[in-house]
């Protein structure tokens, strides 16, 4: 017998279906009470980016304040999987943190578009 076709197959199949149902409840809420969920997340940062100057791998957090704060909130809200350093992660992927290394040679041409006049919405 397959995974595919084992009855615990099909109770992982339909819990991640509920639980996908559910997130999207969550996310339906936070659209309601800030607009948008970039406005969401972007307050977390007073909608500007946070530009770090780092010299060294090293000095460079997996985690910051900001982003266990906004962890603890979705966590708070019903999103899972949603720790501060994924959370972090997302942060650096989503331009809301600059922690691009000084000697990057994208720092500069990235700093300048953070420091952009920019509406989040």
């Amino acid at each position: 017998m397959s995974a595919k076709e084992s009855p615990n197959a099909a109770a992982a199949t339909h819990r991640t279906t509920k639980h996908n149902f559910l997130t999207s409840d969550v996310c339906e809420q936070v659209v309601r009470e800030c607009g948008s969920f970039s406005s969401y997340i972007w307050s977390f940062v007073n909608h500007k980016p946070i530009i770090n100057k780092y010299k060294y791998p090293r000095s460079v957090p997996i985690r910051s304040p900001k982003a266990e704060a906004l962890s603890k909130d979705m966590v708070k809200r019903g999103f899972r999987f949603v720790g501060p350093v994924i959370v972090h992660s997302f942060m650096q992927a989503a331009g809301l943190t600059l922690d691009h290394l000084v000697d990057c040679y994208r720092h500069s041409e990235c700093v300048s578009l953070a420091e952009r006049p920019w509406r989040h919405i």
